[in-house]
């Protein structure tokens, strides 16, 4: 689901891409985790010693193999603006509004991989936290919260489901509040976020 959103369909279901990108975000919190019981002061030093760091490493490389050869097409759809890239307005993902709205110095091919990784790595976790708090929630006081949020869904995308749209997952004020409110209670630990930033950039060689 965040790959659909991150890379587009021509990606999002390669196992490889997938398998990746989870093996990426779970050697960071185990790095984290791990480096949090090393005093500050040590953990640059310990850090060259953890095997997390490595398996961060090569997980990057595959990473980076998979998705160069799409980032050189679009790159070169995007400089051309061939009609391939024109027509897309209706598919883009975080992939093409990176290639649109970064610097032109920063339009490369290891920044916009570089950045594809964080989006994703971002993205799956904190999309799984917060849909896994939602069904607690939502399991914890089933018929207060189901019957409302299900009429709200069926009035919307109708009683034998149609076609998700932007347009009408907008309409579902119901299922929105409630998705908010379970992650407005069940926030991101503010110090387990800061661990996880130092990890990510020990990770990443010369990234200014």
């Amino acid at each position: 689901m965040v790959a659909r959103t991150v890379v587009g369909p021509g990606i999002c279901r390669n196992p490889d891409w997938i398998e990746s990108v989870i093996g990426y975000a779970q050697n960071v919190f185990f790095a984290a985790i791990y480096l949090k019981l090393v005093p500050k002061v040590m953990r640059p030093l310990v850090a060259v010693f953890t095997p997390y760091i490595y398996r961060i490493h090569r997980f990057r490389r595959r990473l980076r193999k998979i998705i160069y050869p799409m980032i050189r097409q679009r790159l070169q759809e995007f400089r051309d603006q061939s009609d391939s890239w024109v027509t897309r307005d209706e598919h883009k993902c975080s992939f093409d509004w990176l290639i649109e709205n970064s610097p032109p110095e920063e339009v490369t091919l290891e920044m916009i991989a570089h950045r594809l990784t964080f989006i994703s790595f971002g993205a799956t976790h904190s999309t799984t936290s917060n849909i896994v708090n939602c069904m607690l929630d939502l399991a914890s006081d089933f018929d207060r919260y189901a019957p409302p949020l299900r009429e709200e869904i069926e009035s919307v995308l109708g009683p034998h489901g149609t076609e998700i749209t932007n347009a009408k997952l907008s309409k579902m004020w119901k299922l929105d509040s409630f998705m908010k409110e379970s992650q407005r209670f069940h926030p991101l630990s503010k110090r387990m976020s800061i661990e996880i930033l130092f990890i990510l950039l020990l990770s990443v060689p010369n990234c200014n």
